[in-house]
């Protein structure tokens, strides 16, 4: 096994022979629960697990390739309306819901449930471009799929998130 930090080898440990089944959870940078002595520290960008041993000029293009995260960190500002997945989903009983306005615009921003019944309005207002985020209580409603609706004159956006109890 070796551990690369920014495309040098950091780590080594070699290995041989069947891998043993387990009932721990993978961990990374702790050897076992409730053992903090090997605690990872800083920002895990990939993690790749291989059948065979990777050389270093694989390594190192790996390095070099930029991953689907980083391409779309580098795009902070969309050039169009977007509405991300409310998060946590499910949830129970809160969530959040995040919206980018590429422009200042009149924001509608409602939550439906399933028979297509308004709920709540969550926005109602003209907001300034960039991006918005709303916390959206469900405590009084109950368990089951509900969709959000982001609506403005350059368009409209839906996404769909599970409440359980």
């Amino acid at each position: 096994m070796s551990i690369y930090l920014n495309g040098q080898i950091d780590a080594q440990k070699s290995c041989s022979g069947k891998i043993l089944q387990t009932s721990y959870d993978l961990v990374l940078g702790q050897t076992l629960p409730n053992n903090v002595q090997y605690g990872f520290k800083g920002t895990l960008d990939n993690v790749f697990l291989y059948n065979r041993a990777l050389s270093s000029d694989e390594v190192a293009a790996l390095f070099q390739t930029q991953t689907p995260i980083f391409a779309a960190q580098s795009a902070k500002f969309p050039e169009q309306l977007k509405l991300e997945q409310n998060y946590p989903n499910p949830f129970n009983p809160a969530t959040v819901i995040n919206y980018y306005l590429p422009k200042t615009l009149a924001v509608d921003l409602k939550v439906y449930n399933i028979q297509g019944a308004l709920l709540k309005t969550l926005v109602a207002q003209r907001q300034a471009s960039g991006w918005h985020r709303v916390h959206w209580n469900a405590q009084n409603v109950p368990s089951g799929l509900y969709f959000f609706r982001l609506k403005t004159r350059i368009g409209t956006v839906v996404k769909k998130g599970l409440k359980v109890k």
